[in-house]
């Protein structure tokens, strides 16, 4: 009897594509009507990093020969509170560029501008999705 009950729970009921409602139906912009008040920014604004930042970097990584030392460097500079001072904002959605100049981070702006700033050193980095 045991085995039975664990084995209902396990499955699932199945469903025709007729019975699926499509994607369409179930957005709403209409309720939205501020969206376009936003401009979305392109990938190259988001990941732009101006002279400032640029300087940082060349800055962290001059004297050093190998790239296991840069990013040891890097990683310093950033994240020790030494160089760049960088703070935590829930809110702060920002471009590399504004997360450098504002040193104000969340996780996601201080990814992207992490990411930018290791690219232009010359690091081999991408995005890991979790």
């Amino acid at each position: 009897m045991m085995i039975s009950i664990l084995s209902a729970c396990a499955t699932t009921p199945s469903h025709s594509s007729a019975e699926l409602m499509p994607a369409t139906s179930l957005l709403s912009d209409d309720l939205f009507p501020l969206f376009q008040a936003y401009p979305i920014e392109t990938r190259e604004q988001i990941f732009y990093l101006d002279e400032a930042a640029i300087a940082f970097i060349d800055r962290q990584g001059r004297g050093l020969r190998t790239e296991e030392a840069k990013i040891r460097r890097f990683i310093k500079a950033v994240f020790e509170r030494t160089d760049l001072s960088m703070n935590y904002a829930s809110d702060a959605n920002t471009t590399a560029s504004v997360t450098f100049q504002r040193a104000k981070a969340n996780c996601l702006s201080l990814s992207i501008m992490t990411y930018a700033m290791a690219k232009h050193a010359g690091l081999d980095s991408y995005f890991q999705v979790v």
